[in-house]
């Protein structure tokens, strides 16, 4: 398992993505909606891996669309750092890559258009697709 670790724009967040394969073989999602466009967010995510998210304060949860995914967004700066969706006790999710400096050892996005898809597609595309999710607030970190 690779292990890369970033943070948002101000460092508030600190973001550590396990990934089953090589960042050569992914290809992350370009999502064509206007939220995601204008942020210019591109997602991966890999099923066998895991999104670990630390912060010292709640993220802020911003919803699009269907209403069904939670965007994962910093307090302080406003970076989204990932998208969500909570099911039941676990939570499964896509990290923005573009946090991350390795990037450019990706493939080029390709662009995803969920708001194609009806509710229930949606649910079971990021079943298979999202990877877990754990979030840790670190109140120990406030200042």
């Amino acid at each position: 398992m690779q292990v890369i670790t970033t943070r948002c724009d101000c460092g508030a967040v600190f973001i550590e993505v396990g990934l089953s394969r090589p960042l050569a073989d992914y290809q992350p999602r370009q999502c064509d909606c206007d939220f995601c466009t204008e942020r210019a967010i591109q997602y991966i995510s890999d099923a066998k891996g895991f999104i670990s998210i630390t912060t010292c304060q709640p993220l802020v949860n911003l919803t699009q669309g269907s209403a069904q995914a939670r965007f994962l967004q910093c307090a302080h700066c406003q970076t989204v750092v990932a998208v969500s969706y909570q099911e039941q006790q676990s939570m499964l999710g896509a990290v923005n890559i573009m946090l991350f400096g390795e990037r450019g050892l990706m493939q080029p996005a390709m662009v995803a258009s969920p708001k194609l898809l009806a509710p229930e597609e949606k649910l079971s595309r990021w079943r298979q697709l999202w990877m877990p999710l754990q979030l840790k607030i670190n109140t120990a970190a406030k200042s």
